[in-house]
């Protein structure tokens, strides 16, 4: 909200009392032509026996009971008024998930699988977060944006476990090309004051190696990059998915015939995280501490809380109009006897 804490915003009150001043104006114009046309039916001396204030005094009178009414109007729907939100399309952060769905974020080296450990951490987050709005991005060889930035925290969840490794139309891991399409979607619909952030969610091998550049692109249009990583150092197999049921359990392997392991290259997210300017989170150790960190270090808000109010408070603009009220009827009433005297 613009303007003193409390007080309405000065084009508001500005306008307010030009408005008031157009009441008054169109009050004592529309008097003065019924008086006139009093005069032409009953006569000047008749109408002056009618003991009637005078126009200006009966103008200041209509605005009194315009701006009571408006008071009492804005009473009224003052309560229902406090909690609409000025722009349903912000939020305390703006925060892009980008996911690695490639083949090696199938691997079992962190229970029940690095993806299924990113989307119960991802669920975490933005349960944690409920001001942010989130958009989540999936990538491999290509990127995919699954859903737009929203506040629409259910449809989001309920996307994400959706979320299909073999909907990825490319394998690999091409950190860079995700995010650009991040960055592109932030740029797009992020308002100007709110913080916005691209949470990196894999096992770190950046197979395109532009990962770090990318990210200080990032950087550079005011949105940081942070990277929680997955996978252990020593590596694991990549399981593949069974063609039927009862089949025997298969492993990706090379050209040569031999089984592919996958290793966490935290070192290659913290260069990805640095580049950013954002953080690198282990997200290896306890749930709750993981979505902990990241909520807080990798999510900025606008003025360092979570609790921040987007509402247009009116009671103070209510409590203007209805003390403009009352002086009106005061100055009003004091007229009036005075025109009597």
């Amino acid at each position: 909200m613009s303007g003193l804490a409390g007080w309405p915003p000065l084009a508001e009150f500005v306008g307010g009392g030009l408005l008031l001043v157009a009441l008054a104006f169109v009050g004592w114009v529309g008097l003065a032509r019924l008086d006139r046309r009093t005069d032409a039916v009953v006569g000047v001396r008749v109408r002056a026996g009618l003991d009637r204030p005078r126009p200006a005094v009966r103008a200041l009178r209509f605005v009194a009971v315009a701006v009571g009414a408006i008071a009492a109007v804005g009473i009224a729907i003052a309560p229902m008024q406090r909690f609409l939100p000025v722009d349903d399309a912000r939020g305390a952060a703006d925060c892009v998930i980008v996911l690695d769905v490639s083949r090696s974020m199938s691997a079992e080296d962190v229970a029940p699988s690095r993806l299924e450990r990113a989307r119960a951490l991802v669920h975490e987050l933005v349960a944690m977060r409920s001001d942010a709005r989130f958009a989540l991005i999936t990538f491999a060889g290509d990127a995919r944006m699954v859903v737009p930035l929203t506040r629409d925290h259910a449809s989001f969840r309920e996307l994400l476990d959706e979320v299909d490794p073999n909907a990825q139309r490319r394998g690999g891991t091409e950190f860079a090309l995700a995010l650009e399409t991040a960055l592109a979607a932030l740029v797009r619909t992020r308002a100007a004051d709110v913080p916005a952030s691209i949470v990196l969610i894999s096992d770190g091998e950046d197979l395109g190696w532009r990962g770090a550049e990318a990210a200080r692109a990032c950087a550079r249009s005011g949105v940081t990059v942070s990277c929680v990583g997955l996978g252990s150092e020593l590596g694991a197999k990549i399981p593949l998915p069974a063609e039927r049921p009862g089949d025997p359990r298969t492993f990706l392997r090379d050209a040569a015939g031999n089984d592919v392991v996958t290793a966490f290259d935290a070192r290659g997210l913290d260069a990805i995280a640095r580049a950013g300017g954002g953080r690198f989170v282990d997200g290896n150790g306890e749930l709750a501490g993981v979505v902990q960190a990241t909520g807080t270090q990798a999510i900025p808000t606008a003025d360092g809380s979570a609790d921040v109010d987007r509402t247009r408070d009116v009671s103070a603009i209510v409590l203007v109009c209805a003390l403009i009220a009352c002086a009106a009827w005061w100055l009003e009433a004091a007229l009036a006897e005075r025109s009597l005297r």
